[in-house]
């Protein structure tokens, strides 16, 4: 459910370290999907589905866009920095993302796809993709992911110049999330 910016947000108590066990299939979310679910979404259900994006890219604050999300705490955050089934998993998620932007990785770098052209329609001012890019950036950091989310943020600038007037000053906003040294 979408509530407006100025509503309380509620995160849900994080006591069975919900995010963990979502991303090991061993929790439904509350709109009865698992995460094997997700990765099989169309790219119109990425597009409209508004309430699994904090599930698979978790930070540790609640989301100001979309109300009983559970944040993560620090032994969860350790966990997926050192589980070795969660982070192939969550690198899963980040592919599932960059294939919806238009990008897909190639070993070391993160490039536009030969469908990008087909899958820029998110590149327009405004547009509520480029917070969840923001998320995707801040929870890779986080997760221990900084060379994943340092090679997004380089693709990100590489199109920049053919997009400026669309993306505008969220590639600012990107950058600061990667300028933040705490992770």
């Amino acid at each position: 459910m979408i509530i407006s910016a100025s509503a309380t947000i509620k995160p849900l108590p994080n006591t069975d370290n919900i995010i963990v066990k979502f991303y090991l299939g061993e929790r439904v979310h509350p709109s009865r999907y698992t995460i094997d679910d997700v990765w099989r979404f169309s790219y119109e259900q990425l597009e409209k589905t508004h309430d699994y994006i904090q599930w698979i890219f978790p930070l540790t604050i609640p989301s100001s866009h979309v109300q009983d999300i559970p944040i993560l705490n620090k032994e969860e955050v350790h966990e997926f920095r050192t589980n070795e089934i969660l982070r192939p998993k969550v690198l899963n998620s980040f592919r599932l993302m960059l294939n919806f932007y238009g990008f897909e990785m190639t070993g070391d770098t993160i490039i536009p796809s030969p469908e990008f052209k087909n899958q820029s329609g998110w590149l327009y001012p405004k547009n509520h993709n480029y917070l969840r890019i923001s998320r995707i950036l801040e929870s890779l950091l986080l997760l221990g992911f900084r060379d994943e989310s340092e090679t997004f943020l380089s693709a990100l600038i590489s199109i920049y110049p053919d997009f400026r007037w669309d993306i505008g000053e969220s590639l600012s906003v990107w950058k600061k999330i990667l300028d933040r040294t705490m992770y």
